[in-house]
């Protein structure tokens, strides 16, 4: 045993016990703060669906990709989880989980490194999970980007053991069914092909066979082309090979660039300078690894396959340039949409390290451990934004169901380029089905008599105020942002919620417990210490005492706690001004 390994052993140690906790932190906040509102694109892409319910929504090109597949799952939630989007997540997470396991495996099944094999194996989970990329990881629509991955490579497994098989043709159709899956869920699936193919040669499926991969293969390019408007030849014309290696660098240093912004706060130009330089380092290393492996021959099956993401990942950011940078120039490869394939990219190089090195290293176990501290910040600071960002949309979500149009919350929150339109349109639609935010029924208590749903008791029963009223300054119909705090005196417990009535006695408005409220009421230890933990963490989780809502203008407003029996309310006082 050499004099390194006492001290590789507690660098081992400490780098799996820090992985470990920063995916717990990755569980809880996925778990907890999982948008359950439809979000940017989401929005456009419910509208097709609703307005095209047959075959045609299916196909429908959504930002110049066929999301197929993507779109069954869209339907099934609508039809099946009131568009809440619990099945899109579920799906999410099982397609990144198998992902992040088959680059585990590839690296705890390399030859050497007892030591090493783990911790490539974990950062290589934690590139998957690392909260830089919070957006395929609490937001519904990334279920097509990990559906895109994962089927590729079940197709690729498919066609390795299709080459050790007497009988290839089952596995051959399977990978070509898996394929089709993935090429029919994001656009840059159609590589799938070419890297099939490709994977398929190496593993000895026979020549016939492979010709016959490659005509299934151009009859699914074809079809996607002719389906997808715009495809033609100009963009390809205009974007200069400088354009492509630019932004394929830009690319792949995106996850760098990020992680240092939280370190160093960035401008814009230096965010790009900064991928631009680490996506150069980024690619030599892929480069590098790919000509060590040649020199060991290395021809383990999870380490071509792991070639195969590199691979996968350097089509798509050539892909990117043919399609976006004409728009928008290589400064785009460095937008937050594009850092997961940064981190798939680090992910695959990590699973590769054990196949090409001797024994253990403790030069690349150092190199893991300070990549991973790089990523801590960015982890943490992000993890606490998801949180922040999904109670501004479910709060922005009250707007809609009380028909208040706040847009600049909208434009915040839930809109995609600006397009606070598209979100009204869908939002009536939704709320007249009853799906997605507007399946609970506080979402659809406005314009209701208050009669008909509660019973009023005395004040004893709670404690609090309304304390503030603000105008929303918005397109019609206006209204009110309303907030204070309330107690159940009973229960010793927030209210479950807060309607407005005005004197006949219609619902005018409704608020939700989201927020910390000053804590001016009896409170559990659990509340006190998310308190002292941080003040907003008992809004953030939605314990906390202080309530926020939307109310339609009325001559007089009567605020009332809904008691947590759900059927009585108790009145509460209003101690602002010029509004009561």
């Amino acid at each position: 045993m050499s004099n390194a390994s006492p001290t590789l052993r507690r660098v081992s140690r400490f780098h799996l016990a820090l992985v470990a906790a920063l995916l717990a932190f990755s569980a809880l906040v996925t778990t907890l703060f999982a948008a359950r509102v439809p979000l940017r694109d989401q929005w456009r892409i419910l509208g097709t669906y609703l307005q095209h319910p047959g075959i045609e929504g299916l196909w429908a090109p959504q930002n110049g990709h066929i999301t197929f597949f993507p779109g069954l799952l869209y339907r099934a939630d609508l039809h099946w989880f009131a568009a809440d989007g619990t099945l899109l997540l579920w799906v999410m997470h099982l397609c990144n989980l198998g992902v992040a396991l088959l680059l585990a495996g590839t690296a705890l099944r390399a030859p050497g490194g007892k030591l090493l094999r783990p911790m490539a194996a974990a950062f290589a989970v934690f590139c998957l999970y690392w909260l830089g990329n919070t957006l395929h990881l609490t937001w519904g629509q990334g279920v097509a980007h990990h559906l895109m991955v994962f089927t590729l490579l079940l197709a690729l497994m498919a066609a390795q053991r299709a080459g050790r098989a007497q009988r290839p043709g089952p596995w051959l159709a399977l990978a070509c069914g898996l394929a089709l899956v993935a090429s029919y869920s994001f656009g840059n699936g159609l590589l799938a092909w070419p890297l099939l193919i490709g994977v398929g040669w190496l593993a000895g499926v026979p020549r016939r066979a492979l010709l016959r991969l490659a005509l299934v293969a151009g009859l699914a390019v074809a079809v996607y082309l002719l389906s997808v408007p715009g495809h033609g030849a100009q963009p390809w014309v205009r974007a200069t090979w400088r354009h492509f290696l630019d932004l394929l660098v830009i690319f792949l240093g995106a996850p760098v660039a990020h992680a240092l912004d939280f370190l160093v706060p960035l401008t814009t130009p230096a965010t790009v300078g900064v991928a631009r330089w680490s996506g150069i380092a980024m690619l030599a290393a892929g480069v590098a690894a790919a000509l060590v492996a040649w020199r060991r021959r290395v021809t383990a099956p999870g380490a071509i396959r792991a070639f195969a993401v590199l691979a996968l990942v350097v089509g798509t950011a050539l892909l990117v340039a043919w399609t976006r940078v004409e728009q928008f120039g290589p400064a785009v490869g460095a937008s937050q949409r594009y850092v997961v394939w940064g981190a798939l990219y680090l992910a695959a190089l990590a699973a590769l390290l054990p196949h090409l090195l001797d024994g253990d290293s403790a030069t690349a176990a150092t190199a893991l451990l300070v990549a991973t501290l790089f990523m801590v910040p960015t982890h943490l600071k992000m993890g606490l934004g998801t949180a922040r960002a999904a109670h501004g949309a479910a709060e922005t979500a009250l707007a809609l169901g009380t028909v208040v149009h706040d847009d600049r919350m909208v434009l915040a929150y839930l809109a995609d380029s600006g397009r606070y339109d598209i979100v009204y349109n869908v939002s009536l639609a939704l709320r007249k089905r009853a799906l997605g935010p507007f399946d609970d029924p506080l979402m659809r208590l406005a314009g209701t008599p208050f009669p008909r749903h509660f019973k009023l008791v005395g004040v004893d029963r709670c404690q609090g105020a309304l304390e503030r009223i603000d105008p929303v300054e918005g397109t019609q119909p206006r209204g009110w942002r309303v907030s204070g705090w309330a107690w159940d005196v009973a229960a010793r417990r927030p209210p479950a919620f807060v309607v407005f009535i005005n004197p006949a006695g219609e619902i005018r408005g409704v608020a939700r417990f989201s927020r910390s409220g000053g804590g001016r009421a009896e409170e559990g230890a659990g509340v006190r210490l998310a308190r002292l933990l941080s003040p907003e963490l008992p809004g953030l989780l939605g314990v906390g005492n202080g309530w926020f809502g939307y109310v339609h203008p009325t001559r007089r407003l009567l605020p009332l706690a809904v008691l947590a029996d759900g059927s009585s309310a108790c009145p509460l006082p209003v101690t602002v001004g010029g509004k009561s």
